[in-house]
């Protein structure tokens, strides 16, 4: 979740007085501490002030039901609104529907327009650079939505793996699970290259 460096007391005070993006970085604290409930509510009030972040975010409440039942049909609203104000996160996050069939039909190749557009956008926000990279490494190496491409898929994944790095050193929320299926992903990329190579040249390396 997106919060920008500010002391607590001082982001409360422009969350107070109705700063759009301070109130939803005060409620992003509150959801780094497992307090969804308070997080919503003032991911709803920075949403009505005009924030695409806090537009995100509730798409994430909703996505994994954190103050309660799941809710992917508001998920998807949530995820829809943000991304068409040029948030890269929920545009990723809604080739996520797409390729699982979460609400909607379940379609490859809109996932990978999706996860593309978000690689094109995407040019201050660091901390997501992984989570995009990954998706089109996982694209291109299953030819979901995209010609199978093992190449394209090693650049895409060792992209990913520097960005995982970095989102270690930055602390960044739940940055191990993701870290697990990059390490994963690579390992199987260059099975299948080396495999390739091997046939490639009649090489026995049983």
């Amino acid at each position: 979740m997106k919060v920008d460096k500010m002391d607590i007391n001082e982001l409360k005070q422009f969350a107070m007085a109705g700063d759009a993006e301070a109130m939803n970085n005060y409620g992003a604290t509150f959801y780094n501490k497992g307090d969804y409930v308070t997080a919503e509510k003032w991911y709803q009030k920075a949403a009505a002030a005009g924030s695409h972040w806090a537009l995100n975010n509730l798409g994430y409440v909703y996505a994994y039901g954190r103050t309660g039942k799941v809710d992917k049909e508001q998920a998807f609203y949530y995820f829809t609104q943000a991304s068409m104000m040029g948030n890269v996160q929920a545009t990723y996050k809604i080739g996520d529907f797409y390729y699982y069939g979460d609400f909607v039909k379940q379609n490859k190749n809109v996932a990978f327009l999706y996860y593309q557009q978000a690689a094109f956008m995407n040019e201050d926000e660091d901390d997501i650079i992984s989570d995009i990279h990954y998706r089109l490494a996982r694209a291109y190496f299953y030819g979901a939505g995209i010609k199978a491409d093992d190449f394209e898929a090693l650049k895409h994944i060792n992209i990913a793996e520097t960005a995982s790095y970095e989102d270690r050193f930055a602390n960044k929320f739940r940055w191990e699970g993701l870290a697990k299926k990059i390490t994963l992903l690579k390992q199987d990329i260059i099975t299948s290259l080396d495999q390739q190579y091997h046939k490639l040249h009649d090489i026995d390396i049983s």
